[in-house]
């Protein structure tokens, strides 16, 4: 088998894994570092070193289908917002840090629309890039995640 080959073969190896482990395959993911034995057909042994850590963020709805606030979505407030947002500090005089903070929202009024997601402004200015300030954007999911939770009436659930 050629290298081209080998090569394609190996990323569609690591594809299948990537889809099994979303789908919920393996629940419990290791922490510590491991290896994928890939023998392609008719070809030798290939050994790739991979490191997997936990993820504590939920990465899809927490109990068939439906987004839950204490299970979804604030785990992505506390990890991303409330270091400005939170107990100790209230930028624009807004904490996310709590159900009952979050609708009572900030200085300028309401940051979430239930129902309505594109006219929220905590998923615009997510979307946008310009919160969180300190850190990285948010990833797509998880920014989905917050949409569908406010699509679906932002509920305390």
């Amino acid at each position: 088998m050629d290298k081209n080959n080998k090569t394609t073969a190996f990323i569609f190896l690591l594809i299948g894994v990537f889809l099994l482990s979303a789908c919920g395959a393996n629940t419990e993911l290791p922490t510590t570092p491991s290896a994928i034995t890939a023998t392609p057909v008719g070809g030798s042994e290939t050994v790739v070193p991979v490191t997997v850590t936990q993820n504590t963020l939920p990465t899809s709805p927490s109990v068939g289908g439906e987004v839950s606030f204490a299970n979804d979505v604030l785990p992505i407030l506390k990890a991303n917002c409330t270091r400005c947002h939170g107990t100790s500090r209230q930028s624009a005089d807004l904490r996310l840090n709590t159900y009952d903070n979050l609708l009572a929202g900030s200085e300028g009024g309401p940051v979430i629309v239930p129902g309505d997601s594109t006219n929220s402004l905590l998923v615009e200015l997510i979307v946008s890039g310009e919160m969180p300030k300190k850190g990285d954007k948010l990833p797509d999911q998880e920014i989905q995640i917050i949409s569908d939770w406010i699509n679906t009436g932002a509920l305390d659930n």
